[in-house]
């Protein structure tokens, strides 16, 4: 069964008291997801908040990593994907090829901005 908690940044420790209380229970498995950026300091809260060594039990996630590990256990595609960057460079590469025929953008390829 899964269960949802919903709440702000203000509410995540009765939100953690319940998901570390299903951890501890062996209610398998146990997500927190967060925002990328407030992974780390998720867990450092948890393992200082309730004084526990780690959670085995207990994952942290964030939407992206939530997407990667469903995509590898429901067997994933093969392709690599390309991240922000490489997807500015794609783009970089295409109006350089194809400068020539660019009635409006043929002066601002190569800027930085155009692109990314």
């Amino acid at each position: 069964m899964i269960h949802f908690y919903f709440g702000r940044s203000g509410q995540t420790w009765p939100c953690a008291a319940q998901l570390a209380e299903r951890a501890r229970r062996e209610e398998k498995p146990v997500f927190l997801l967060v925002p990328q950026q407030y992974t780390l300091s998720a867990e450092r809260m948890l393992i200082r908040h309730f004084g526990a060594e780690g959670f085995f039990d207990l994952d942290v996630l964030s939407p992206a990593r939530l997407r990667q590990r469903v995509f590898s256990r429901a067997g994933g595609s093969d392709r690599v994907r390309i991240d922000s960057l490489g997807k500015a460079m794609t783009v970089a590469r295409a109006l350089d090829r194809e400068k020539d025929k660019l009635v409006y953008y043929a002066s601002a390829v190569g800027r930085q901005g155009l692109s990314d």
